[in-house]
This record gives structure tokens, C-alpha cells and sequence, in this order.
């Protein structure tokens, strides 16, 4: 009996020796590659210190978030500006009023401006989130081939995230507001004083403001937030405190009456 238990004993020692002297090699394998890869102008020694393959995910996934929202922002308030268009062309042909109804199109054609904005110059996230996702997922092509968290990947997501920032940040500065209350605000008075009709014209630019203003205010922004994070090397802290509420959008069309119907759901 004793002498089996030495042969048993034996053989789980050698086992254990075994498995001791094959895990580091096991263990090495499994380890991920790191990475260090330089930061951009203006960036948190920090970021320094992450790898470069977190680094990119960090700006893919943000930008993925960010061009979902993109597509949903552009896509409803293309339709609605066309619903609107459409309302006001309406309204103009059963205007009786000449001078109305010139004031109704023309109106209703400064609705396909914001179609005619997101088809000439859409926001840039959408195409560059899909280019990063493609970049990422191309597989390698020999020892020389760059893997999809190398520097070379990181610089061109970064240097998207800054575009896409820089985009977003434009299209809600106090300026892009100015603008869009000037036009309206000037397209009114040129009708009021060419038309004699003030108190139309005022309503319609006051209905223009308003529009354009929750456009501007509903534009998404998080490239910007998620470059503010990524240049103060914070890529753990969750971004979804601003994601609490949800916006809805829907074109209101009544009897000599159209415009845009909002709500929020929180």
C-alpha cells in the first residue's frame, strides 16, 4: 500500500513539474502585445502610458456611438425638412393672396436648405467610423503587415477623431446660432418690407429661428466629448451621462398650419 502511494505521489509530482515548467512558456504566449505609440499636440502625459491598441478602441467605439446618432439626426431631420417643404408648398398654392403666396414658397423653400446642407456636407463621423471599422478588421498580410491597434492605425483614428470634432463643434458654435437667427430674421424683414405683409413674415421667421435653433441643439456632439476625454488620457470613465434623455422629432402638418413637432422621453 505504501509503495503505492509513493508511485501515486510520484506521478502527481511529476505532473505538477510538468505543468510548472510548461506555463511560463504557455503563459507568454497568451500575454497581449503592447504597444507605445506617440500622443497628438495638446495631450495629457498620461495618454502616453495606455496602450495604443486601447487607444484606438477608445476613438472606435466612441465614433461608432457617435455615427449612429449622425445617421438618426441627419436622416430625421432631412425628412422632416422635406415634410415641412412640402406643407408650406401646400399652404402657397391655396393662398389666394398673391403677395402670401409668394411669401408660403419662398418660405417653404428655405426648408430644403438643411437637405441640400446634409447632402453637400454631411457629417463626416459616419464615413470615418466605417473607415476605422474596415482599417481594423483587415486581416494581416505577412510578417511586414501593420496590425489594426499599430501606430499607424492609432494616427489615422485620431486624426479622424479631431475632424469629426472639429465638424461637430463648428455646426453648434455661438456663430453657427448667429447665422441661423441672422438669415431668418433678414429673410423676414426683406419679405415684410417687399410683400407689405409683417405680421406673416414675422411669424415665418420667428418659426424659422425656432427650427434651426433645435437643429443646432440636437446635433450630436460626441466626437467632441470623446476627444475632450481622449486628450486628458480618460478612457475609462463611462460617457453615458448625457444619454439619459432621447429626443423625438416628427413633422406636424394641420389645416393652414405645418412645422415640426418635438418631444423628449427621459
Amino acid at each position: 500500500m505504501k509503495t503505492m502511494t509513493r508511485t501515486y505521489m510520484g506521478l502527481a509530482l511529476g505532473v505538477m513539474a510538468m505543468t510548472g515548467f510548461s506555463a511560463p512558456a504557455h503563459a507568454q504566449e497568451a500575454l497581449p502585445r503592447w504597444e507605445k505609440c506617440p500622443v497628438p499636440a495638446g495631450a495629457a502625459p498620461a495618454l502616453a502610458n495606455i496602450d495604443a491598441g486601447a487607444r484606438a478602441r477608445f476613438i472606435r467605439e466612441h465614433l461608432r456611438r457617435d455615427a449612429g446618432n449622425a445617421r438618426t439626426w441627419s436622416l430625421g431631420w432631412a425628412a422632416a425638412s422635406v415634410a415641412m417643404g412640402s406643407g408650406g408648398l401646400t399652404l402657397g398654392l391655396l393662398e389666394s393672396d398673391r403677395d402670401k403666396r409668394i411669401g408660403n414658397f419662398i418660405w417653404a423653400g428655405t426648408s430644403l436648405i438643411m437637405p441640400l446642407r446634409l447632402l453637400i456636407s454631411p457629417l463626416h463621423v459616419m464615413g470615418d467610423s466605417r473607415a476605422l471599422e474596415d482599417d481594423a478588421s483587415r486581416p494581416p498580410e505577412g510578417d511586414a503587415a501593420r496590425e489594426p491597434d499599430g501606430c499607424s492605425h492609432l494616427a489615422r483614428a485620431e486624426a479622424f477623431l479631431e475632424r469629426d470634432a472639429a465638424q461637430e463643434a463648428f455646426g453648434t458654435a455661438w456663430y453657427t446660432h448667429a447665422m441661423a437667427i441672422g438669415f431668418s430674421a433678414g429673410l423676414g424683414a426683406t419679405l415684410g418690407y417687399a410683400l407689405d405683409d409683417w405680421s406673416g413674415n414675422a411669424l415665418a421667421a420667428g418659426i424659422g429661428i425656432a427650427i434651426s435653433e433645435l437643429q443646432i441643439w440636437t446635433q450630436p456632439t460626441g466626437a467632441v466629448r470623446a476627444r475632450d476625454r481622449y486628450l486628458a488620457g480618460n478612457l475609462v470613465a463611462p460617457d453615458d451621462a448625457r444619454a439619459t434623455s432621447r429626443w423625438i422629432l416628427a413633422p406636424l402638418a394641420q389645416p393652414r398650419a405645418y412645422g415640426l413637432a418635438v418631444g423628449v422621453s427621459f
